[in-house]
């Protein structure tokens, strides 16, 4: 009989359905990949298609289902500035997050919130198991950069990925930053900048972080690499 402070937690459930769900996925993906029609067969009758976030039924080829790609995209108001959500009453440009700070950069458009099937899927995709669902999301983010900067190909854009520490490659992480950022590159023609920055120092999770905690645990931790020697030689 198991003693009840031997049950697993919540948090231990939710890691072993996370890792049942990549495995089958990642066996999925390679039956498909191969080269026997009879095996991609099999794969399509005892793997069907299903939702990569939420598990429900799709079509063939269907990576998110109608459902979890709702309630992802975010159709609500967001500041001009950093892309957090504001009432409508208020004008775009008008955020009490950012009004009184100096950014370093012009624009932030997110796919959506961080919360529900989109934070579901960011964490699957940082799974090795999960190559489609992060090819998906970057095809919806295509349709979303598209959608509110309608000229963004005359300002020539380049994709730069938030880098990894080098400890991370002795991990079963995927490189979801750069494998998000290749996928984008092949539907839009982008280049890739990888080697402009890297990250000097191991920072801790920023998800168990408070607003001003994750400010601190990432200052310093990167560092520009000759960019503007690198950025030339790309165009």
């Amino acid at each position: 009989m198991m003693n009840w402070n031997q049950m697993p937690s919540d948090e231990g459930k939710t890691k072993s359905l996370l890792s049942f769900q990549a495995n089958a996925a990642w066996l999925r993906a390679n039956i498909l990949n191969g080269s026997s029609h009879m095996l991609r067969g099999f794969a399509q009758v005892a793997f069907p298609p299903e939702c990569s976030v939420c598990g429900s039924p799709v079509n063939q080829g269907t990576r998110i289902c109608q459902t979890c790609l709702e309630k992802m995209v975010s159709i609500k108001t967001c500041c001009l500035r950093c892309g957090m959500p504001v009432p409508e009453v208020l004008p775009n440009e008008d955020c009490i997050r950012c009004r009184q700070h100096s950014l370093r950069f012009g624009r932030v458009i997110a796919l959506g919130f961080y919360d529900g099937p989109l934070q579901q899927a960011v964490i699957k995709c940082k799974s090795r198991s999960y190559e489609g669902l992060r090819q998906a999301l970057a095809e919806h983010l295509v349709v979303k950069l598209n959608s509110r900067l309608p000229d963004i190909q005359q300002h020539r854009p380049v994709l730069l990925p938030v880098p990894y520490h080098w400890s991370r490659a002795f991990t079963q992480a995927a490189p979801a930053a750069v494998s998000l950022a290749r996928s984008l590159s092949r539907l839009t023609g982008w280049p890739v900048a990888n080697a402009t920055v890297r990250r000097i120092r191991r920072t801790n999770k920023q998800g168990m972080l408070s607003l001003a905690e994750r400010r601190e645990n990432v200052r310093g931790a990167f560092k520009a690499t000759a960019p503007k020697r690198y950025l030339e030689g790309m165009f």
